[in-house]
């Protein structure tokens, strides 16, 4: 991530776009079949390619272009977040610095303001040094440094740090990211991000060669402001031109925009990739066939059941314990509860829905025992018992005897070998040292 990236991506993404390769290109493709043709284009020579006939040749090629072109997208999109997000945080990181170094804590406030109230009383017409200055223990300097703390607070440290941020937009990162503003194309179907919208289409007709120099928009340029620029950055966006008339500085605006703009790019209420939806594919004959012989040969059982037969099989159950000190309630009465309020939050229907089946538990009943029994330690450790049951049964002829494979909510995904410390990390993407009472807490190993 820096500055030379957003340039070569956003020229690659150009050169794509010249190409000019319809949008609807390969809208009745399936995925499967489009990553393939991509794929082969991608590992095949240039010497290669010439050698296949026109039809095969131009269809590889126009996959690639087409798939390329999303992920530069993508990348794109990510850069400008990670940009924004990566000034933000050097600005955060230096003010505070800043602030910490100078910062002096004054003790006593309190007592300080009664001394210079009962000596301001006892001399109202006295001077200020003669009277305020001998009252407060350490005079003028103690004085100073409360309106350094008072200054360091509230919004003067939200505005400085947006000063900060301003100074390396301006400096650096400003001609980088107005590329990607001009490079992609936002969209958003939420009528509250309209004046967003407007505010990126400013920017980007105020980046032109013909109006790119001034410093200042127009006067009677219609600028939106409401749900775009933070407030802490609004005072910090007039100044005064030669006239004397107050104008909207346009690089504070900018930094407004683009904090405002990576907000609403990671929530999708704006977006800058429009995907058509696919059609359903149709189900292969060889998984019909299949689902048809293990229907035939086991039958259909129940998510209950089968959740019945786990706890009977690992006593996971035996877990959930009373939070007080007695409890009278049947043990199979309690079981059934359990099982009842695991297979409500499990598949998401919800108690409600659940107490409303064939048998003699009210809601009431379920929520008393949710109350009661179902905290997350006690989840945590059921969870433990079904996964090294899961670890047990395992045949070894058939899985081996390697313990790097992790699964977890039909996601796969491989962890350090025989390294309870370790978990994968969905931002970093990679896996990533944990507390053991974290990872054992998951896993159970």
């Amino acid at each position: 991530m820096s500055l030379k990236t957003c340039e070569e991506e956003a020229a690659k993404l150009a050169l794509l776009r010249h190409i000019g390769l319809p949008a609807g290109l390969f809208a009745d493709v399936a995925p499967k079949v489009l990553a393939a043709w991509r794929a082969r284009a991608a590992m095949e020579a240039p010497s290669h390619l010439r050698e296949h006939q026109d039809p095969a040749k131009l269809t590889m090629l126009a996959a690639l272009l087409y798939c390329r072109q999303r992920e530069i997208t993508d990348t794109l999109v990510d850069l400008l977040i990670t940009t924004v997000h990566r000034i933000n945080a050097r600005a955060e990181t230096r003010v505070v610095n800043e602030f910490v170094t100078e910062l002096k804590r004054v003790a006593g406030k309190e007592n300080i303001l009664f001394k210079m109230t009962e000596a301001a009383l006892g001399g109202p017409d006295r001077l200020v040094s003669e009277v305020i200055y001998p009252a407060v223990p350490g005079g003028a300097e103690t004085l100073a440094a409360l309106l350094q703390e008072y200054r360091t607070q509230g919004t003067g440290y939200r505005q400085h740090k947006q000063r900060v941020f301003k100074a390396s937009y301006t400096n650096h990162y400003r001609k980088g990211l107005i590329q990607l503003l001009d490079a992609l194309e936002f969209g958003s179907t939420n009528t509250a991000r309209a004046p967003m919208m407007e505010a990126l289409a400013l920017i980007k007709r105020y980046s032109n060669q013909a109006t790119g120099n001034t410093q200042y928009y127009a006067r009677g340029e219609h600028v939106p402001l409401d749900g775009v620029v933070p407030a802490d950055l609004r005072e910090l966006m007039y100044r005064a031109d030669k006239r004397g008339q107050m104008r909207i500085l346009r690089s504070v605006y900018e930094c407004g925009v683009f904090q405002t703009l990576r907000e609403q790019l990671r929530c999708k209420e704006i977006w800058a990739v429009i995907l058509t939806p696919l059609a359903a594919a149709p189900e292969p004959v060889n998984l019909r066939r299949l689902k048809a012989a293990v229907k035939d040969r086991w039958g259909v059982v129940p998510l209950l059941d089968m959740l019945t037969e786990t706890a009977l099989r690992t006593g996971c159950l035996n877990a959930f314990t009373p939070l007080g000190s007695r409890e009278n309630i049947d043990p199979d009465v309690l079981f059934e509860r359990l099982l009842l309020l695991i297979y409500a939050y499990g598949t998401n229907t919800g108690i409600r829905a659940v107490a409303a089946g064939d048998h003699p538990h009210s809601e009431d009943d379920l929520r008393y025992i949710r109350r009661r029994y179902v905290t997350i330690q006690a989840c945590r450790d059921a969870a433990r018992a079904i996964a090294n049951a899961t670890f047990a049964a395992r045949h070894a002829w058939l899985w081996g005897q390697g313990t790097t494979a992790v699964a977890s909510d039909s996601t796969h995904f491989s962890a350090f070998d025989q390294n309870i410390f370790t978990e994968w990390h969905s931002r970093y993407r990679r896996a990533t040292a944990r507390p053991a009472a974290h990872r054992l807490g998951r896993t159970g190993r």
